[in-house]
C-alpha cells in the first residue's frame, strides 16, 4: 500500500483527516507548528567556530533559569583541558534576581548549586569580551543578531549542538530549549537535561 500524500490545500485537509483517524484527536496547532519549524529550521545555522576560544557567555531571557545552569555546569565539568572562562547573562529583566526554588532543586540532581546566584543583564562589555555567545532559543538568536549585528559571528544557537541518542519529534524543540520558568521541578529537570546534551555536543567541537 502506497503511503499517503499530502500536498496543496486538498492535501492539508486530507492530512487533518488522516491524523484524526489515526490518533482520534485532531491536533491542528501541533501539526501547523511542526510544519512551520520543519521549514523554518532549514534556514537556521550557526557560524563557523573560531580556531581559538578563550571565553563563552551563555544567554537566556532573564538569567535565572537556563543560562546560569549552563554556566555552572560547564565550569564544573569542562574546566580541563579547555581552561575556558564561562559566564552568563540575561537579555531582559531586573538585576540581582535569584534563581527560583524549582531551578535550585533541579540543578542539585546534576551536582550544580544555584544558591546564591543573582541575575546579570547583558551589556556591551560582555558582548565585546566573550569569544562565543550561546543562546537558548531562536527568539534570542534573532534578537542578538538584530541588536548586535557587528558581532554576528560570535552568536551561536546552543540547541543545534545537541548530542543526544533520543531524536526529538517536536520540531520546535530541535531549535529551542524551552524556558521552564514558572513550571515544575520536572520541567526544569527536562530543560537541564537538554542543556547537558547540548553542551556535550558543543564542547566536542572545541579544541583544547
Amino acid at each position: 500500500m502506497a503511503p499517503p500524500v499530502f500536498t496543496g490545500s486538498a492535501g492539508w485537509n486530507r492530512l487533518l483527516t488522516f491524523t484524526k483517524s489515526r490518533n482520534g484527536v485532531m491536533d491542528v496547532k501541533g501539526i501547523a507548528k511542526n510544519v512551520y519549524w520543519s521549514a523554518y529550521g532549514k534556514t537556521i545555522c550557526n557560524p563557523i567556530l573560531p580556531e581559538k576560544i578563550n571565553s563563552v557567555l551563555f544567554i537566556c531571557l532573564g538569567n535565572i533559569c537556563r543560562s546560569p545552569f549552563a554556566e555552572k555546569f560547564a565550569a564544573v565539568n569542562y574546566k580541563d583541558p579547555w581552561d575556558l572562562d564561562f559566564s552568563s547573562a540575561g537579555i531582559i529583566g531586573e538585576f540581582s534576581r535569584p534563581s527560583p526554588i524549582e531551578a535550585i532543586e533541579a540543578a542539585k540532581c546534576y551536582g550544580i548549586d544555584l544558591n546564591g546566584h543573582l541575575s546579570r543583564k547583558l551589556d556591551n562589555k560582555m558582548v565585546e569580551y566573550f569569544d562565543i555567545i550561546l543562546v537558548m532559543d531562536v527568539w534570542q538568536y534573532n534578537y542578538m543578531y538584530k541588536t548586535h549585528r557587528e558581532i554576528k559571528n560570535k552568536i551561536f544557537l546552543l540547541p543545534l549542538y545537541e548530542n543526544s541518542p533520543v531524536k526529538l519529534k517536536d520540531k520546535y524543540s530541535v531549535y529551542n530549549i524551552k524556558d521552564p520558568y514558572g513550571k515544575s521541578i520536572s520541567d526544569f529537570t527536562e530543560c537541564y537535561n537538554r542543556i547537558v546534551f547540548c553542551l556535550s555536543g558543543f564542547m566536542q567541537r572545541i579544541k583544547p
